[in-house]
């Protein structure tokens, strides 16, 4: 009995060591150098970098045959062509589905695959410079060389054909660097396995935004120091804030946050290319409200179609800017302000020692408490031409319908009103004027210039409340007949309303399919920028 549970014990020692050894042998097949799951994922790599050889092949199998037939055929067609497939083009180098190819651009071919070796060059801008002594403007970028395979030299190549060679820090480097705008500077790089490509930077003078979020990470960026100075920044499609503020984001109201703070201005232009921001909503006592705050560069464009600002104690409010000392021009707001003791109030921005050139205001513009309202800008110490209001101004002390207060901006620098209109209602405490309330203080501001500028008469009292010393004053009442024809009184920049531009540049009747004239001011003078292509 006792030989027998010896012998069964040997066995199953045996039999475990059996186990143990085929289960290692089975691990090994599977998960070894030369495992089947190794085999699979290999074929399937193969595979992988098979079809990319593939998708380019037929790309330029392509691109011979419109060689071949198409005048237009060059290498920017070429471009065009791979990109079109997602392939990434850097000069003779492209990349398919992460596989690297060198391309003979002549004859059409692939010369040389360069595997999955990985090489990464991006920048990102650290600060806008302006203008250099060049008159050309400047950036710094962050400059940044990464690959798989290890880096062993990177050299920028200048425009004017000097070198610098960035110092190398194992697979992965950074540098700072100056580069003016639209200018190509050539990154050329070697890896450690005896690669090399070449890559293009160009910090370009030009943007688009076509969504609400590339606006959010614009006014992002502008709010923490790049001003843009020397870049344009332009709409592609209509943009919805609803989904970004409003008074239910997610069970609770959201303002929005303006582009360009009190320190970090925006310097660039901004061109909105006719397109429409809807849903703007604020709500808040921060001192500059807008969908833009602080603007020291261009704002063109621009139609913001609706919305509402609520504020109790800003200083600087305004639909489009709050605080401007640059330019805003070619602009329509139709959205609202409701505020309660607001300093600088205004439908377009709220104080602007800048240019403020054809505008249009046809939102409602209420501040109940405090001084300088103004259905363009609420104090203005620069220049007001060719803009005009339609809508109701109601606020405390002096309160009008293109200008609130309206002084000398600097000595030697002449503030001027020319060639504005008004037909919205002027409502103040004390001080309405249907231009302007005060063109001019008694105390310390001298006035400036308004220069043929009418208002529909009843619209308030007086077309300029007040005035000391002021250059000139020229606001006159009209009756609703003689505003609605005066368009060539007011100058180039107007025609009157229901008028088109045709293919041969004549202004001839906007008609629709029954023959009726369209109007899209109720019969008001309109600038030529809101019906022009």
């Amino acid at each position: 009995m006792k030989n027998k549970n010896g012998i069964t014990l040997i066995a199953l020692v045996i039999t475990i060591v059996v186990l143990i050894i085929l289960a290692g042998v089975a691990i090994n097949l599977t998960l070894g150098e030369n495992g089947i799951l190794n085999k699979a994922q290999q074929a399937k790599q193969k595979q992988s970098e098979q079809e990319a050889r593939e998708k380019l092949e037929l790309v330029l199998s392509n691109a011979r045959i419109e060689k071949e037939t198409n005048t237009s055929y060059n290498d920017e067609y070429l471009n065009s062509m791979l990109e079109a497939k997602g392939i990434a083009v850097d000069g003779d180098y492209v990349i398919v589905d992460n596989y690297n190819y060198l391309i003979d651009r002549e004859q059409l071919i692939i010369k040389d695959s360069l595997g999955e070796t990985q090489i990464k060059v991006t920048t990102k801008v650290e600060e806008y410079l302006g203008k250099n002594a060049n008159n050309k403007y400047e950036a710094n970028l962050l400059l940044t060389v990464e690959s798989n395979a290890g880096l062993q030299t990177v050299v920028v190549t200048k425009p004017d054909a000097t070198t610098t060679e960035v110092r190398i820090e194992e697979a992965k480097t950074g540098k700072s660097m100056t580069v003016e705008l639209d200018v190509e500077y050539i990154v050329t790089v070697t890896t450690k396995d005896g690669k090399a490509t070449t890559r293009k930077i160009v910090e370009k003078s030009e943007e688009t935004i076509s969504s609400v979020a590339e606006l959010v990470a614009f006014r992002d960026a502008v709010n923490s120091g790049l001003t843009y100075e020397g870049k344009t920044i332009s709409l592609t499609q209509d943009i919805d804030l609803a989904s970004v503020c409003g008074e239910d984001i997610d069970g609770n109201p959201v303002s929005w946050e303006p582009i360009g703070t009190e320190t970090n201005p925006f310097k660039g232009t901004f061109d909105g290319n006719k397109k429409m921001i809807t849903s703007l909503y604020i709500n808040s006592s921060d001192n500059i409200q807008g969908l833009f705050g602080n603007n020291n560069g261009i704002i063109q464009e621009l139609i913001l179609e609706n919305g509402t600002i609520y504020a109790s104690t800003s200083d600087y409010i305004g639909t489009i800017v709050g605080l401007n000392r640059g330019i805003i021009r070619n602009c329509n707001n139709k959205a609202n302000i409701i505020g309660q003791s607001l300093f600088c109030c205004g439908g377009i921005t709220g104080w602007s020692g800048g240019k403020i050139q054809q505008c249009v205001n046809k939102g409602n513009i209420q501040n109940t408490n405090r001084k300088n309202t103004g259905g363009i800008v609420g104090d203005s110490r620069g220049l007001i031409e060719n803009c005009f209001n339609l809508g109701t101004v109601q606020g405390g002390q002096y309160v009008g319908g293109i200008v609130g207060a309206f002084y000398f901006y600097e000595q030697g620098n002449e503030s001027t009103i020319k060639n504005c209109y008004n037909v919205g209602n002027i409502i103040a405490s004390t001080a309405a004027g249907s231009i302007a309330a005060t063109n001019g203080n008694d105390a310390t501001w001298t006035g400036g210039t308004i220069q043929n500028c009418y208002y529909l008469e009843g619209t308030s009292n007086k077309g300029i409340y007040s005035s000391y010393n002021a250059i000139k004053n020229e606001a006159s009442s009209k009756t609703l007949e003689q505003m609605k024809n005066l368009a060539p009184t007011l100058g180039d920049a107007y025609v009157a309303d229901g008028k088109i531009k045709n293919s041969a540049g004549e202004w001839v009747d906007n008609i629709d399919e029954s023959g009726n004239i369209i109007y899209i001011n109720n019969g008001y003078p309109i600038l030529k920028w809101q019906v022009e292509e």
